[in-house]
């Protein structure tokens, strides 16, 4: 299934609203998903006082392991977010998929495309 990670540009973004989200989202996830390989590994990319500019816009693949497949979907989040973190990171989850799903898919390999996507819609109906 998927799991999901966070690089922060700065200490001052603990206990804010987007790492709450990804925290809150990351957590239903692992609760919610089956006992089953990783094959997404969704990662958000936050700016901060540190690292103030993401060296990218939107997504982009990551690494890909062979074996057991897995595959690194980078998601920058930028510098002005929405008013709902977790609609805005539940969009990008769902690119993230497609692009999984292409990536396995150029690769002849199989992607869990309809159960990662039904995995992320019960996290929305969880969290509304």
């Amino acid at each position: 299934m998927i799991s999901i990670g966070a690089h922060y540009g700065g200490p001052e973004l603990r206990g804010g609203p987007l790492n709450l989200a990804i925290q809150r989202i990351a957590g239903i996830v692992k609760d919610l998903r089956a006992e089953s390989e990783i094959r997404l590994n969704a990662i958000f990319y936050v700016p901060g006082s540190l690292i103030n500019k993401i060296p990218f816009d939107g997504l982009r693949y990551g690494q890909f392991s062979p074996s057991p497949p897995c595959l690194v979907v980078q998601v920058a989040i930028g510098d002005s977010t929405e008013n709902d973190p977790i609609q805005l990171l539940l969009q990008a989850l769902r690119g993230c998929n497609a692009m999984a799903f292409e990536f396995y898919r150029h690769k002849g390999l199989s992607y869990p495309l309809a159960d990662v996507e039904n995995l992320i819609n019960s996290v929305e109906k969880r969290i509304a």
